[in-house]
């Protein structure tokens, strides 16, 4: 009887001259046999033709509709493939704007490179998507004095991507946005997108403010109750008339319609705290540990001395 055991040297390979794989079928190993099997010829190769993205210029592969990767990108999300390709360099955005630092004309002039949603240009600054305008401002008057402080635009077109340095210029927040008002640039009521009131029902819920509940407001207005809130403490909304208490006009103390407790009542309890728990004190006077920690913290009636 035979020895069943073949040594791996022994064993018979593939045909085809230069295969050194074991033999399977016919002579030839898996893979030639399959492709006899498959095609009809061991030696069967299939040879892929280099086919190119079909915009003049291109010689990327392609991915989809004879396009490449991003011409058919481009042509899904703007209905072309030559829509938003710029031929843009890299570098050439910064170069653009230190050619335009001096520039010395009264016109705008806009920005020719990549732009965000709001019309303002963008620009690759110190590893960072920056507002192009911003960065004219830095190269053509230098750093701010302060890191809060914002480029704004004299003309009022910089939604429109305006790039003149003469129309730039450092000011606060407060005096930027003075200047979109006096621009009619300044999206506010009903013109902001999310608004979900209009002028007339914000009035409307500030002269209800103390004579409805904020919670039945926000139901009749399907809004939220922090919307009628942010209103009636003329947080939002403010040329709506909404009038803020003074001072001496809140109601608190023992004139609260809330309150449980007495100012005797609360000299005791500060006066107890050294002598008996939170919870003895606070079963005695019925009220809660935690309310009875905030009243000897002086956190609650603070006017009590």
């Amino acid at each position: 009887m035979t020895n069943p055991i073949i040594q791996k040297s022994d064993r018979p390979v593939c045909s085809v001259d230069g295969c050194e794989k074991p033999r399977k079928a016919r002579g030839w190993c898996l893979m030639h046999w399959a492709r006899w099997r498959r095609h009809g010829d061991p030696l069967y190769a299939r040879v892929y033709a280099r086919r190119e993205c079909t915009i003049n210029g291109c010689d990327s592969l392609i991915n989809s509709r004879g396009l490449c990767r991003n011409h058919a990108y481009r042509l899904i999300k703007y209905g072309d493939p030559l829509l938003g390709n710029r031929g843009t360099s890299r570098g050439a955005p910064m170069q653009w704007i230190k050619d335009h630092a001096d520039y010395s004309g009264s016109g705008c002039i806009e920005w020719p490179f990549a732009m965000g949603h709001n019309g303002y240009g963008t620009v690759k600054y110190e590893g960072r998507a920056r507002i192009a305008s911003r960065i004219m401002c830095i190269i053509a008057h230098g750093n701010p004095v302060d890191d809060r402080l914002q480029a704004a635009h004299s003309c009022g077109n910089g939604h429109l991507a305006c790039m003149n340095p003469k129309h730039l210029a450092w000011k606060t927040n407060e005096e930027n946005v003075q200047d979109a008002r006096k621009h009619g640039t300044w999206a506010h009521g009903e013109q902001v997108p999310q608004s979900k009131l209009t002028e007339q029902q914000a009035r409307e819920i500030a002269a209800l403010k103390g004579k409805v509940r904020q919670k039945d407001l926000a139901k009749k207005y399907a809004v939220g109750v922090g919307a009628i809130a942010h209103i009636h403490c003329s947080a939002t909304w403010v040329w709506t008339g909404a009038k803020i208490k003074a001072k001496s006009e809140f109601i608190y103390g023992e004139g609260h319609h809330n309150a449980k407790i007495t100012e005797d009542d609360v000299k005791d309890i500060r006066r107890l705290s050294s002598t008996m728990t939170r919870e003895a004190i606070g079963y005695r006077f019925g009220i809660n540990k935690d309310h009875v920690g905030r009243i000897q913290r002086r956190v609650y009636w603070k006017h009590v001395k």
